[in-house]
């Protein structure tokens, strides 16, 4: 990490192994989700259901809704979740790879790290950011 940590002023640090783990949720931001995962309930204000975080870092490979070849990524088990958080998701990458190996590639990530954490994400409108 750079170590520029001073536009950070408020983190919530939620880790899960899954977002597949979900349940109703009556109130995200006044909407009715029927699939919330219940890890992303930490976000919202217990007695109001409103978001309290600015913006969603995720980790995560993989596209979260169903990839469409002929159009756009179908909704699928926690698309409509993010939908109703009503902010942005960033993307950050993660790699398979050592530091060192990445640091002396010409193209830096591989091509299965570029697949799973920059191309793929992109169908569920996840922010690509700067590793």
């Amino acid at each position: 990490l750079s170590g520029n940590t001073a536009f950070v002023v408020n983190a919530i640090g939620l880790f899960s192994e899954s977002l597949r783990e979900e349940e109703p949720c009556d109130n995200v931001n006044g909407i009715s989700v029927t699939r919330f995962p219940i890890t992303l309930q930490y976000l919202l204000e217990p007695s109001t259901g409103v978001n309290m975080a600015d913006v969603l870092i995720s980790t995560m490979a993989f596209a979260m809704g169903e990839v469409n070849p002929d159009g756009p990524t179908l909704g699928s088990w926690s698309t409509a979740a993010i939908s109703a958080l009503n902010m942005p998701v960033l993307q950050a990458m993660t790699s398979c790879d050592t530091r060192e190996s990445w640091e002396n590639a010409a193209r830096g990530l591989n091509p299965l790290d570029t697949a799973m954490n920059v191309a793929i994400p992109e169908f569920d409108r996840r922010i690509i950011s700067v590793p």
